[in-house]
């Protein structure tokens, strides 16, 4: 009978063990980290000459121009929002190089000449 207990204990370790370091794992992948795109000007080029923005995630603004500036209201990582002309449009971040606006506009990001 005491065989039996031992062995049961050491089982519970065992597996108390295992999702303790299966915890440690997924926490350390970055699946939970609040990472922050980065900014910076996104153009499309679809247009001659190409419409160029500003987007500055960190600060939650959305630049068209110097006159047209609106606040952007952060939906999760990945969607934001913004009122424009009395409604509002969504942007999607496809990746760090890609956003597109519910109004059907795809802008890529500019790059930086070194």
């Amino acid at each position: 009978m005491q065989n039996f207990h031992l062995s049961n204990t050491s089982s519970l370790i065992f597996k108390i063990v295992k999702v303790f370091v299966f915890v440690l794992l997924i926490g350390s992948c970055g699946l939970f980290e609040k990472k922050i795109p980065p900014g910076g000007e996104f153009c499309n080029v679809l247009v001659k000459p190409p419409e160029c923005i500003n987007v500055d995630f960190k600060e939650l603004k959305i630049n068209f121009s110097e006159e047209e500036k609106y606040p952007l209201t952060m939906i999760n990582r990945v969607q934001y929002s913004f009122n424009r002309n009395d409604s509002i449009i969504n942007l999607d971040l496809h990746s760090e190089n890609r956003i597109q606006l519910s109004d059907g506009k795809f802008y890529l990001r500019r790059k930086v000449k070194r």
